[in-house]
């Protein structure tokens, strides 16, 4: 699994693990609509600020990148985006 390949985190206060097991995680989905949303919209947040950072560190729009947004799609102040449906 990609998340097994990341550094481990180590906390310095103590925190509560909750694991969920891939057969409840799909009930969980099913059961609860609005979460599927929701992560779907950290993930593609989360990427689409990790391709900014990587555009950015390889000199922007001077190096002949240029990222728009399509018109449907806009940022919200909480560094999530709002898909609605285009035209």
């Amino acid at each position: 699994m990609k998340a097994l390949a990341r550094p481990p985190v180590v906390e310095e206060t103590p925190v509560r693990l909750l694991v969920i097991i891939r057969r409840d995680f799909s009930v969980l989905l099913t059961d609860v609509p609005g979460l599927t949303q929701s992560l779907l919209v950290v993930t593609l947040s989360r990427r689409v600020r990790q391709a900014e950072e990587r555009v950015e560190r390889m000199g922007g729009a001077s190096a002949g990148y240029e990222m728009t947004a399509a018109p449907h799609v806009r940022t919200r102040g909480d560094n999530t985006l709002d898909v609605g449906r285009g035209s």
